[in-house]
Order: C-alpha cells, then sequence, then structure tokens
C-alpha cells in the first residue's frame, strides 16, 4: 500500500507538471477576460446611455442664447447727455454695484441691469436737475465680461469674452498648453481628455480633444460670463505598469500613448511573462478587465492598444506560475500534499 501511495504522488506530480494543460488552461490563465481593442476600451469610458445624455446636453447647451450683458463690479462707462457737455463724466461701477453722476446727491445702483435700463434710471435721476434729458451709457472698460482658464497653459487668467469666445479662443489666448522638461525631454503638459469647463456649478460634458483639436462645433461651445475652464496636467495622470516587466512603474500618460510603449519603457518583458497584459480601468469603484495579447502585438499580429489616464496595466507570469502561487494561497501545503497523494482525487477528476 505505501508503495502504491508513492507511486500516485509520483504520477499526480508528474501530471500535475506536464500535463496540467489536460484541465487548465495554463497559457491563458486570463481566458475568461474580454479582448481590449480601441472600442472596447472606449466603450468602457461611457455607457451608451450616458453618450446619448452627454450629447443631449450638449445640444442644449449649444441651443441657449448668449446672456444679454449686465453692469457688473468694475465695468468703467462714459455718461454722455445730450447739449450737456459740462456734465458729461466717466464713472466705474463700485463694488457694491453703484455709480457716482455730477448734480445727483446719491449713487445709482446699476449692478444687474442692461445698459438700456441703467440709462433710463440715470435718466430719471437727472430729470430733477433737467427737462427731458436724453443720456447716452457708453462702455469703456467691460471687467466684468471674462471668463477664467487656469491648469497647463502658458498664460492662464481672466479674459474677456463676447458672443463670438469660444473654447478654442480662450485656448488661443492663453497661449496654447504648456510643455515641462522631463528626463532632458520637453515633453507637452496638458491633458484634455480630464479638463473641464464649470458654469454656474456645473460641469458641462465637453470634449476638450474634440474641442481643441478638432474645434467641433459640438464642444467647442460658446464661453459664458463667469465660465472656468481648467485644462488638465498629463503630470496628475499616470498610468502604473506592475508585473513580469524589467523596471515595474508609473508612467506620465501621454496622448496616443499604448500598452507596447509603456512595455518598452519598463526595459520590456521578463523570461517569466506568459505574453499576456491585462488592463485595470475605472478605478475601485467600478474597475473593468481586459486581457490583451502582448505577443502577437509584438509579431504585428495584432493592432496596438492605446492606454488611457489612470490606467493599471498588470503582466503576469507564466500560466504555471501563476497556478502555483494561486494554489499555494488557497491551501494549506499539508492539503496540497494530501491531495497528491489522494489517488481517489485523480480517479475524480478523471471521471469528471
Amino acid at each position: 500500500m505505501k508503495k502504491l501511495l508513492i507511486l500516485a504522488a509520483f504520477l499526480a506530480a508528474t501530471l500535475l507538471m506536464t500535463s496540467c494543460n489536460t484541465f487548465y488552461d495554463f497559457d491563458d490563465p486570463y481566458y475568461s477576460l474580454p479582448e481590449a481593442s480601441t472600442e472596447a476600451l472606449e466603450a468602457t469610458m461611457y455607457t451608451p446611455e450616458q453618450l446619448a445624455e452627454r450629447a443631449k446636453r450638449l445640444a442644449e447647451i449649444n441651443k441657449m442664447p448668449y446672456p444679454e450683458y449686465t453692469l457688473d463690479y468694475g465695468d468703467e462707462f462714459e455718461i454722455r447727455i445730450y447739449n450737456q457737455p459740462e456734465m458729461n463724466t466717466t464713472t466705474a461701477v463700485t463694488p457694491d454695484g453703484l455709480i457716482s453722476m455730477p448734480f445727483v446727491d446719491e449713487k445709482l445702483k446699476v449692478s444687474g441691469m442692461t445698459i438700456p435700463e441703467a440709462t433710463k434710471k440715470i435718466e430719471e435721476a437727472l430729470s430733477g436737475y433737467l427737462v427731458k434729458p436724453k443720456v447716452s451709457l457708453i462702455p469703456v472698460n467691460l471687467v466684468s465680461q471674462t471668463a477664467s482658464i487656469s491648469g497647463a497653459v502658458n498664460n492662464g487668467g481672466n479674459f474677456p469674452v463676447t458672443k463670438n469666445t469660444r473654447i478654442f479662443d480662450m485656448y488661443a489666448m492663453a497661449k496654447g498648453g504648456s510643455t515641462r522638461y522631463i528626463n532632458g525631454k520637453e515633453l507637452d503638459c496638458w491633458d484634455f481628455p480630464h479638463s473641464t469647463i464649470t458654469r454656474n456649478g456645473e460641469q458641462l460634458p465637453v470634449d476638450f480633444t474634440l474641442a481643441i483639436d478638432q474645434q467641433d462645433p459640438d464642444n467647442n461651445i460658446q464661453v459664458f460670463k463667469g465660465d472656468r475652464i481648467y485644462i488638465a496636467s498629463r503630470a496628475q495622470t499616470m498610468v502604473n505598469i506592475t508585473g513580469e516587466v524589467a523596471a515595474p512603474q508609473f508612467q506620465m500618460w501621454n496622448p496616443g500613448m499604448t500598452i507596447l510603449q509603456a512595455i518598452s519603457n519598463c526595459g520590456g518583458l521578463r523570461d517569466q511573462s506568459n505574453g499576456i497584459a491585462v488592463i485595470i480601468r475605472g478605478g475601485l469603484d467600478n474597475p473593468q478587465f481586459f486581457k490583451v495579447d502582448v505577443t502577437k502585438i509584438f509579431e504585428g499580429r495584432k493592432l496596438d492598444v492605446p492606454l488611457q489616464p489612470g490606467d493599471n496595466v498588470y503582466i503576469p507570469k507564466d500560466g504555471l506560475s501563476v497556478w502555483n502561487v494561486y494554489i499555494g494561497k488557497l491551501m494549506p501545503t499539508g492539503a496540497f500534499l494530501n491531495m497528491l497523494v489522494t489517488p481517489f482525487f485523480w480517479y475524480g477528476n478523471f471521471k469528471n
């Protein structure tokens, strides 16, 4: 009986080492994961319902009429009174929304008014001194009619906007995206996929790649007074490459970055790699997993796969190594050895 147990153990170990593909797909232990492709990966960013909702919201935004100008703090005007040149004056709206006028004892509240409304109010205030006064309110410097752009641009700040100002114009006024020297190379720092425009507390669903790179009319929307544009920085968006590569590391993401480039930046694959990579996308709240046959990409039999900021790429060991680690963690050593020397275990597997 003792010899039988030893023989069973020997046969079991031999089967496990040489014929494990009979029971498990060690060449691709991630066979159940969906294949990565440009279409599949892009689809993970937004569901069809989300894309439809974004398109609907963009259509609503593009139909919005440009807001009529209203007087606000800092705006400067010339006030001209017909046939009364000595009463002409230049004044600015104070922080509390007031302007001062010659011959008018009290300051006039004009903030929030349109130019016609403010003109009428000035005429009414002067009617106690003049008969049917005619007033012209001429803008000199409308400092309140601005929107801001900040982040990875060369000259961020507040810029004047009109109904003809769009996102691309703001980007141009900020003198484009900034660059940075990293490891002796000058790299573009902007990250359009994570850039934002906020209006009245709402982040608008704008695709900045389409708005700026392609000036797509749906995304290159009008910029309203008070809008805040933030051009994200690539320094804040990384790709993490771990597992069986020569030098696992975080890498700064850049537009067009592919899994092959990322692996090459790590010094290539180790010998223990089985040629499969797993892309983990979506963060911890909603991770999605995709497999990539890196070997076929190297051989030119499959297209390279683009990466996105925040991607985690795991390069596992060969199937047998993965299985051994998995088994070792799954059960105690004693139970594993007992399984090997139990003929009934193998008989049950062969029978099933």
